[in-house]
């Protein structure tokens, strides 16, 4: 379907099929396209999770996630694959030459990138460039006179300040979606086919030759449009009165608030920024000092166990050679020391049981989620709910006796719902789903009411759901973004994450700020409930084989090789090389005839990279060299080398070199 749909819309169709990889071995939701020796998509079986969201844009709301990620990897592979004119003939002459035969690539990433999320987002039910991330990214950037500049925008690197979504996704949909909009996809299409034949080369000169226009007349004109577009939105919010609230950290991509049972302690995680280091921290309420208690990239909210002394929480690590994935750990805030509770549970958002002996967290298996429960006193886990057909779970929570655990819950459809089961697991049923992103819910310290941050409206704000009459009510409204809401024990007031120009803070709002608006809803059944029965048997059964290389290391491309010879004559031949689809295997062959000295020489590079941690190269090269008057000589080289990989490190070590 996705490619019917895609060739049709892009106006491209692939000579050969596109390789498919499916990766397991991360805890992080990516994908990759490459067209350099052929089409691959590479895709990791794992849905977005909030954190990702909070900085890319890229959250669950869509009605399949492996549609979608599949929909953006293809639309590069028609993008970057596309060759038309003299770039056709060169590549029905020497094959895929990498890059020379797909000059697509020169396009800059921001239109690379760009036009791929425009094509998640008009061909799925769902995407970036529909979702309230982006609406807010835009929108903040605008009303602060933070976009950035032409240049800035059109390359992935990185800037003093805090750009959202990776600057080249964001902005590029933008330009995208805006030439879509004002001038018609037939513009898209003229565009990326005068690039991939040549017949402009680099972004500049296609948006000259298809738009009509300099490349700085274009972006005043998509520039004036941004800002009409969200300064209309922006006065629309305002004119029904926001939201006050009182800066905790100042913006240093804080998240994740969770107060002390006490009240006098506020932990909290931040995602990382130039000046302010990721990590763990934990706030002194009453003196305003922040400790960070662990450096490095957390992965989810700290929960505090029931008296105060422990953290629980996820962080990423390799438990073997290539799989990288969270785990549960400990802080012990007495001895001030972490301890690592789990190794390759795939684990996510622990909460404690209101005893404070066991926890429950969310395990991932791909694209399927389960609800777990883990004793720490004897290392064992077990399942009390297990979700299907690809429920994901989020950010459990026990309600006050320990009763029930309400969770968010996404369904495929795109359904965000959240949810109140008992504590076995038993007794499942939805207080709320519809197609808006509800997530991150908490009781109130008095038990009355689930908070939780949901985009509604469109903009992201607090909510508050009252399990026992059903009862939504509004509680803040923002020019930007609130999210994960965490009431003070004993007192009147939340504390918030706060989205600004200069990324995401800790906020204190007061409770007689908040506006408490009734808000009317439906529960929505999603497809994957009311259609309990199994899914129907595949139509096509694929066949099973054990991985060979050799099925796509065959030479992909050819170059003429033209140099001088030794004995000042012609030396003419040939270069070629592959890879196979797994990356496992490259190399990279000369073969040349000098017609004055009649001698040949070679040279080949091969490049071995097994899955672990080892990786291995050898050269081997027989080259005529002339010692002196009519006198040759064969000149054979052989060199090896190894090279060991860790995260954050490279080892290489030559083996032996001898000739």
């Amino acid at each position: 379907e996705i490619h019917a749909t895609l060739t049709e819309r892009i106006g491209y169709k692939p000579a050969g099929r596109t390789e498919i990889h499916l990766l397991e071995t991360s805890d992080f939701a990516n994908g990759f396209a490459d067209v350099s020796y052929y089409n691959r998509i590479g895709i990791y079986l794992v849905s977005p999770t909030g954190e990702t969201g909070w900085t890319s844009g890229l959250s669950m709301k869509v009605e399949s996630w492996l549609r979608l990620v599949l929909t953006h990897e293809y639309a590069h592979i028609l993008h970057l694959d596309m060759n038309g004119g003299a770039i056709a003939g060169l590549r029905r002459i020497f094959g895929r030459v990498p890059y020379l035969t797909t000059p697509n690539f020169i396009l800059t990433n921001a239109y690379i990138e760009g036009f791929a999320v425009y094509a998640e987002t008009v061909n799925t039910g769902g995407g970036r460039g529909v979702d309230p991330y982006y609406d807010m990214f835009l929108r903040t950037a605008v009303l602060t006179d933070t976009v950035p500049t032409f240049d800035q925008m059109l390359g992935i690197y990185s800037l003093d300040n805090w750009q959202p979504a990776g600057t080249a996704y964001l902005y590029g949909w933008s330009l995208v979606d805006y030439i879509a909009r004002r001038y018609g996809e037939e513009k898209l299409a003229a565009i990326n086919q005068s690039a991939g034949s040549l017949r402009t080369i680099g972004l500049f000169s296609a948006l000259t030759r298809s738009l009509g226009l300099s490349p700085r007349v274009f972006w005043e004109e998509w520039r004036r449009d941004l800002e009409e577009r969200y300064q209309a939105q922006a006065a629309e919010l305002a004119a029904g009165g926001l939201t006050t609230f009182e800066e905790l950290t100042g913006s240093v991509l804080a998240a994740q608030p969770a107060f002390s049972p006490d009240g006098k302690s506020l932990a909290y995680i931040t995602l990382g920024k130039k000046t302010f280091y990721p990590g763990l921290y934990l706030r002194d309420l009453l003196s305003g000092e922040d400790q960070q208690l662990v450096a490095g990239r957390v992965t989810s909210r700290p929960a505090w166990s029931p008296d105060g002394r422990y953290l629980a929480y996820t962080k990423p690590d390799y438990v073997d050679e290539e799989r990288l994935y969270n785990d549960i750990y400990l802080y012990d805030l007495e001895r001030g020391e972490e301890r690592r509770l789990t190794r390759g549970a795939r684990a996510k958002d622990p909460a404690w049981f209101p005893a404070g002996d066991r926890l429950v967290y969310v395990a991932y298996d791909n694209l399927e989620t389960y609800l777990c429960g883990y004793d720490p006193a004897t290392d064992e886990s077990g399942i009390i709910y297990a979700g299907s057909r690809e429920m994901q779970f989020a950010t459990p929570v026990f309600s006050l006796d320990g009763e029930e655990l309400a969770v968010g819950v996404w369904f495929p459809g795109g359904y965000h719902g959240i949810a109140l089961l008992k504590h076995d697991g038993s007794d499942f049923r939805l207080l709320l789903c519809d197609q808006a992103n509800n997530r991150n819910p908490v009781f109130t310290p008095d038990g009355k009411y689930i908070l939780f941050d949901s985009d509604r409206d469109g903009t992201h704000n607090i909510y508050a759901l009252a399990p026992a009459t059903g009862v939504l009510q509004k509680l803040t409204s923002t020019l930007t973004g609130f999210f994960t809401p965490a009431p003070a024990p004993g007192r009147e007031e939340l504390v918030i994450m706060a989205y600004g120009a200069e990324g995401y803070r800790l906020a204190r709002v007061r409770r007689e700020d908040l506006s408490w608006e009734q808000v009317s809803f439906a529960v929505e059944t999603p497809p994957a409930v009311a259609n309990s029965t199994p899914a129907s048997p595949e139509t096509e059964k694929y066949p099973v084989r054990k991985y060979s290389p050799l099925q796509t290391l065959k030479p992909k491309y050819w170059l003429p090789v033209i140099e001088e010879d030794a004995a000042k004559g012609l030396r003419l031949g040939i270069m070629t090389g592959g890879m196979d689809v797994l990356e496992r295997h490259s190399y990279l062959l000369q073969v040349s005839h000098g017609f004055k000295s009649g001698k040949p020489n070679l040279l080949l590079d091969y490049w071995y990279d097994p899955p672990g941690r080892a990786a291995f190269c050898l050269r081997l090269g027989a080259v005529t060299k002339k010692a002196g008057a009519g006198i040759w000589y064969n000149h054979y080289t052989l060199d090896a080398g190894i090279s060991l990989l860790f995260p954050g490190l490279s080892v290489n070590q030559e083996i032996f070199s001898g000739f």
